[in-house]
């Protein structure tokens, strides 16, 4: 997936959002690579990327930095990018949705 196709995930991570969110999201969020653990107050990401540059983030942007808005381009979608978007306008809402339970 190349920067052009990642633009529209890219797009909503740029979102400022309300609580309970309360910031922004990343591609984390989106991808499919992206493990979770912890819990929902104070999550950890762990990035099962199978490329090691990837998952350990040697290639000069470390996956935590997303989080600012930075592109990855081990990024591969999870949900469509209308569900990212129904994910987002949720959020926008002041909802918190348990994204698992989001149809892709």
């Amino acid at each position: 997936m190349n920067v052009t196709q990642r633009a529209p995930w890219l797009a909503l991570t740029r979102v400022q959002l309300p609580k309970p969110f309360d910031g922004n999201m990343g591609l984390c969020h989106f991808c499919k690579y992206a493990n979770w653990i912890g819990s929902c107050q104070e999550p950890d990401l762990d990035c099962k990327h199978p490329l090691e540059a990837i998952a350990e983030g040697d290639w000069g942007d470390h996956p935590f930095n997303v989080w600012t808005g930075s592109d990855c381009w081990g990024f591969r979608p999870k949900k469509s990018i209308e569900v990212s978007a129904d994910i987002v306008g949720l959020f926008l809402q002041g909802k918190g949705p348990y994204f698992e339970e989001v149809t892709t």
